[in-house]
């Protein structure tokens, strides 16, 4: 299960499942809550805005067709 980020400026970043960082974030007061379901953190301060690659991939099966985002190194999301 993936942490969604928000930038200070309210743009989406990449989502996190370093769940140690994210406490220690939010512990220290360089991010609040921003939403509970999904589990969204906004940061508190500034930071740099390198976007990756993500590409949607979708497998017309039989029975069910399935979808995905994924990066070149994890997927973030599949259904």
């Amino acid at each position: 299960m993936a942490v969604y980020v928000i930038s200070k400026n309210g743009e989406r970043l990449m989502p996190t499942a370093r769940y140690g960082k994210v406490r220690r974030l939010l512990r220290e007061g360089k991010a609040h809550i921003y939403c509970r379901k999904p589990f969204t953190i906004q940061l508190d301060y500034n930071t740099g805005s390198r976007p990756q690659k993500m590409e949607l991939c979708m497998d017309s099966g039989y029975w069910h067709i399935g979808v995905s985002i994924k990066t070149e190194k994890q997927e973030l999301e599949a259904n």
